[in-house]
């Protein structure tokens, strides 16, 4: 595809966590010794307590939930492409969970010390000093990276090299480039096919009871798929507008049946009319 670097770039969300574990050797080999067995196990103590975490590990789950919906695979590496139209949307909100995550961080070490003195008391006499980072140490394991690559181009391929040996290079790095691609693309017929045929069990089951996510979930794709479809691909664009068809007020669903089994009968047309699209052999991209 001519001038992709300009339509997408690649972006690792990197998130450095303390594990507030520590492996008891002294313990291990005493488990290890009561019950007669070697290198069966090993015994990690948790060194806070559960909660102390739960709000840095929340807005982590929270970043990357969100990094995934907004992104699409691209690298092996864990890199996902963000296209240019969904850019200031992505960048925005993971700033709000990068300022969201620091202040979490001096939060928790304004109470670590607390934390480690509620420590000595539960672990006991397997509360070791040695297992607890300084407090400078500690700011060290915590960590919120968004990291940009531009995509190369062909012609950034210079290597002192033959010319035969250059063309063959640029055709292998193109014949990824657009295996990547239809992987990409294939991750939002993925999207739209789980949303659409959960609808479509829930609301064929005359006897179902679904939540209003059954239509936001579905209206959400609605919001996002223009934004991810960086190649403007015809057939994801025509989903869009099918979709849009099924984005009926939950509470209507819920008390007129003939709604209910018209909105059924969109979803599963629409599950039938992308189901070449969501196969492992349909999305063979050819350069062109």
């Amino acid at each position: 595809m001519k001038d992709l670097s300009k339509k997408v770039i690649v972006f690792n969300l990197t998130i450095k966590m303390w594990s507030a574990k520590k492996m008891d050797k002294k313990v291990t080999k005493e488990v290890e010794e009561n019950h007669n067995a070697k290198d069966a196990g090993r015994f990690n103590k948790i060194l806070i307590a559960k909660d102390g975490l739960s709000k840095l590990n929340s807005i982590a789950k929270e970043a990357r939930d969100y990094h995934y919906e907004q992104t699409l695979p691209w690298t092996d590496n864990g890199g996902r492409i963000l296209p240019a139209t969904n850019y200031y949307e992505y960048i925005n909100k993971q700033m709000e969970f990068k300022e969201k995550f620091e202040k979490a961080v001096d939060d928790f070490i304004a109470v670590y010390p607390a934390l480690k003195a509620d420590a000595q008391l539960f672990l006991n006499t397997m509360f070791s000093e040695a297992d607890y980072p300084s407090v400078s140490k500690l700011r060290e394991k915590f960590d919120f990276t968004t990291e940009p690559t531009p995509i190369a181009q062909l012609d950034d391929i210079r290597i002192s090299v033959s010319q035969q040996e250059v063309d063959r290079l640029k055709q292998e790095v193109e014949k990824n480039i657009y295996k990547k691609i239809a992987d990409s693309t294939k991750d939002m017929w993925n999207r739209i096919r789980e949303a659409v045929e959960h609808m479509y069990q829930r609301l064929s089951d005359k006897d179902a009871k679904f939540k209003k996510s059954l239509v936001e979930n579905v209206r959400d794709l609605v919001d996002l798929l223009p934004r991810l479809n960086f190649t403007d691909d015809p057939d994801i664009n025509d989903a869009i507008d099918d979709m849009k068809k099924l984005l009926i007020d939950p509470d209507e669903l819920r008390t007129n049946q003939i709604r209910r089994n018209e909105t059924a009968r969109n979803a599963k047309e629409l599950l039938n009319k992308i189901s070449d699209f969501v196969s492992d052999d349909i999305l063979n991209f050819q350069a062109a």
